[in-house]
């Protein structure tokens, strides 16, 4: 099952629900909402049958080593007490 959900202003929060064998109807649905305006769309799908893998996350081996590659403490040229000045468009 694949399931779309949106924003409709007042209306608030919206879904649809389309079978399994219909991923490239919930496609379409979704850039539809999209061009339309709405807000916050997205799809989901669960228990899709034939789906590659299982569902869910599995723990890391003993050999996955995780490390954060853009962390401004590792680096020496950014300083995170430096004063940022933003340009402001004055009309």
């Amino acid at each position: 099952m694949y399931r779309v959900y949106w924003s409709d202003g007042p209306y608030g929060p919206r879904s649809k629900d389309f079978g399994d064998d219909q991923m490239s109807e919930a496609i379409t649905f979704v850039a539809s909402q999209r061009e339309a305006g709405y807000s916050f769309v997205t799809m989901v799908a669960g228990n899709v049958p034939g789906m590659v893998g299982k569902m869910g996350a599995t723990p890391a081996g003993a050999d996955y080593a995780w490390t954060k590659r853009r962390s401004t403490a590792l680096r020496k040229d950014v300083n995170l007490t430096d004063e940022v000045e933003v340009p402001v468009d004055e009309e």
